[in-house]
């Protein structure tokens, strides 16, 4: 039997660092989405998708689709 031992840690952001927080989420959430999509898409149209290759078409569009959007002041 294997027992598996956890550690539960409370983060106390500051506001600021909770609007870090939420831009780091909403751009894992966007790569994945991406790659779902491009995966689905390559998958569908008989081709073979690759990790690897994934990694380096999203690599190409990032400075074009993830351009950094107006950032808001987490104190308003």
């Amino acid at each position: 039997m294997q027992i598996v031992m956890s550690h539960r840690i409370e983060l106390k952001p500051t506001k600021i660092q909770e609007a870090l927080f939420g831009q780091c989420v909403g751009a894992s959430r966007l790569a994945y989405n991406w790659a779902l999509a491009e995966w689905q898409r390559q998958f569908a149209a008989g081709e073979k998708p690759h990790e690897g290759e994934l990694r380096r078409q999203f690599n190409a569009i990032k400075p074009v689709q993830c351009s950094p959007r107006r950032r808001r002041s987490p104190s308003r």
